[in-house]
């Protein structure tokens, strides 16, 4: 799911840029580029998130015994 996921965003990032070349000044190639890019910091902004749950979720607990 979670390729599947990544892959959806820089698809429509990608659409996005692609789809106004002349107002922006791209190429399909920047597009693609651009795509990507979101589609890794969407990952990256997940990951962090996640990182973050499992830091606050996975805390140990105090010790037991001497």
């Amino acid at each position: 799911m979670g390729t599947a996921l990544f892959n959806t965003v820089a698809t429509a990032a990608t659409a996005a840029t692609a789809a106004y070349p002349r107002d922006r000044g791209t190429d399909v190639t920047s597009a693609t580029v651009h795509g990507c890019g979101v589609g890794l910091l969407v990952a990256t902004g997940i990951m962090l998130l996640a990182a973050l749950v499992a830091t606050v979720l996975l805390r140990p607990r105090g010790t037991h015994g001497a």
